[in-house]
């Protein structure tokens, strides 16, 4: 029937701003406003995998594969994370920042 609750899980501290099954369905990812993600296998739902991380709020996420989804938020920087049948963990970030090369030889080349 529509509507019906299947399961339910607990969060940290914070309500849940984005909810993704991976491509294949067997697991389910989502962010809460505690800035933490969360995975749960759909072959033991007992067991839920969080990461609180120090990233502000994440309010979407992304699978790209089986094993690993990309979380964005209110940092405007997206974060890799990994997931392995028994953890998740912290990948890396994605979207650094490249500071501008001070090299003078590339800057006098323009002129000769």
């Amino acid at each position: 029937k529509f509507g019906t609750r299947l399961v339910e899980f607990s969060t940290n501290n914070g309500w849940v701003h984005g909810v993704k099954f991976s491509p294949s369905g067997a697991q389910l990812a989502w962010v809460s406003h505690d800035s933490s993600v969360n995975v749960v296998s759909m072959d033991n739902q007992t067991k839920v995998f969080t990461v609180l991380t120090a990233s502000l709020p994440y309010c979407c996420l992304l699978w790209l594969s089986e094993d690993s989804f990309v979380a964005a938020g209110h940092d405007n920087c997206p974060d890799l994370f990994n997931v392995s049948r028994d953890d998740v963990k912290y990948g890396a970030r994605l979207d650094i920042k490249k500071e501008k090369s001070t090299d003078c030889d590339s800057a006098l080349i323009p002129l000769l």
